[in-house]
């Protein structure tokens, strides 16, 4: 009788053991597909992230098209002046409006929006967003957005930042409010002081798919303009927004990258 005990004791034993094998096991199962599932949501979460970076299809499709963006406006002296000019060959174009420029001169930004061109965040006080915060660098876009909103009733697509300067909190701030982080291809107009080196940088190498940066209060961008849009024109090219620009052909040739400055170290000469 005093044996029976010891004789249950491994069995008892061996059942337990079984059973904490068996709980690890199942254990183990599920981590690993939680795991699993982690690991899928983080790839589609950076293909949706990615997909709002800044974007030009690096295969394009049929047709010759090409994204004239200018910024820092609006501007009383310039503003209605690039609007006629556009208007004059049908073109298109994509203005990068400061929050408190567009808050001083809302007609401006109505008449903009009034004759089919688009408006892009360009932030509220033009500051540097490389010497921000994350959350500042959210403020800005925030507020220019609101402020864009408010006159014309629909919030910014795009975005540039100031002097094309940049780092992965304002591009993920950009993302979190679904904005394209948009530079250029082609860095036009800064600098010049004559509208023939506005020209001569435009008409360098145009390309398909090119956005031409350019600004809306330098005298030689506005006098270069008319030939600058004749002679592209001359070349078989049609004038588009940015947003255009993206999302052509249904997006289907789309293929995210973000949009750098390739010519003449421009970001860092700016």
């Amino acid at each position: 009788m005093k044996s029976s005990p010891k004789a249950g004791f491994p069995s008892r034993h061996k059942n337990l053991l079984w059973r904490s094998f068996l709980v690890i096991i199942f254990l183990g199962i599920i981590v690993s597909f939680v795991k699993i599932w982690i690991a899928v949501l983080d790839i589609h979460a950076g293909e949706s992230r990615s997909m709002r970076f800044s974007v030009v299809p690096a295969e394009t499709p049929a047709g010759r098209l090409i994204a004239l963006t200018f910024d820092d406006g609006p501007h009383p002296e310039y503003t209605l002046k690039i609007l006629d000019i556009l208007d004059c060959y049908g073109a298109k174009a994509t203005f990068f409006t400061v929050g408190k420029m567009a808050a001083k001169y809302p007609e401006l930004v109505k008449e903009i929006d009034r004759r089919g061109n688009e408006i892009g965040n360009h932030t509220y006080e033009h500051r540097i967003l490389t010497e921000l915060s994350k959350q500042e660098t959210l403020a800005e876009l925030e507020r220019d957005e609101q402020e864009i909103a408010s006159i014309t009733g629909k919030r910014p697509e795009v975005f540039r930042p100031p002097s094309g300067r940049y780092n992965s909190g304002t591009v993920e701030a950009a993302v979190s409010m679904g904005l394209f982080t948009v530079l250029w291809t082609n860095y036009s107009d800064y600098g010049a002081m004559r509208s023939s080196e506005v020209i001569s940088n435009v008409m360098a190498d145009p390309k398909d798919g090119d956005i031409i940066l350019l600004h809306s209060g330098i005298d030689a961008t506005l006098l270069a303009l008319p030939t600058i849009l004749q002679q592209l024109s001359g070349k078989d090219f049609r004038f588009v927004t940015v947003s255009n620009l993206i999302i052509r052909n249904g997006k289907e040739n789309l293929k995210p990258r973000l949009i750098r400055a390739v010519r003449a170290s421009a970001i860092a000469a700016k």
